[in-house]
């Protein structure tokens, strides 16, 4: 057995212990809004802890496809980011300079694993990143602030686009996973076969 096996119960223990569901991924706060600066604080540490797990994800990773992704995260959320700074300078509203302690951990965590259950445990993640980022541009949308309402509108379609490239980078890692652990259990390419 591949230690990917090991690391998908920790994974979802970690999930857990920060208090989140893995199956829910509708949005609790139907019907709430969000205040600016819970917003855009919210927004810009997710997008940072994006960007930093898609750089872990370029140096760990053994795949393309994978590295093919986080690159692709990174710059779709640094330009969100940039976007996100200025309007925060024109509400006089000062942004956080590094991620939250949950999304450091969850880096550590991830950092922990080999390449092929490193790009099981990334993309894993990525969909739950984008599920809860997803909840909160939703809860912006129903913002009273014309200028959250905009940036909420308008970076949601792109968020709703991670998600379903995040579910489908979770169906390429499991198989390619599943592909390796047959060939572990076959032993292909080590021993010529048997003669009758």
């Amino acid at each position: 057995m591949k230690s990917y096996k090991f690391f998908i119960p920790l994974l979802f223990c970690f999930v857990l212990f920060t208090g989140e569901t893995l199956a829910d991924a509708s949005d609790p706060f139907a019907g709430e809004t969000i205040d600016s600066e819970s917003f855009m604080e919210e927004i810009y540490k997710n997008n940072l802890a994006e960007i930093e797990l898609g750089k872990l994800a370029l140096e760990e990773s053994g795949s393309d496809k994978v590295k093919a992704f986080a690159q692709h995260m990174m710059d779709e959320h640094k330009t969100a980011n940039a976007e996100l700074k200025n309007l925060a300078q024109r509400k006089k509203f000062e942004l956080p300079d590094d991620t939250s302690l949950i999304n450091k951990t969850k880096k550590q965590i991830l950092s922990l694993r080999n390449d092929e259950s490193f790009d099981l445990a990334y993309a894993s993640n990525q969909v739950r990143a984008h599920e809860l980022t997803l909840q909160v541009f939703q809860r912006g949308q129903r913002s009273d602030d014309p200028e959250i309402l905009a940036f909420a509108k308008k970076h949601l379609p792109m968020i709703e686009k991670h998600l379903i490239k995040a579910r489908q980078l979770v169906q390429v890692t499991e198989r390619s996973a599943q592909e390796a652990d047959v060939e572990s259990d076959l032993d292909i390419g080590d021993t010529p076969p048997a003669s009758r």
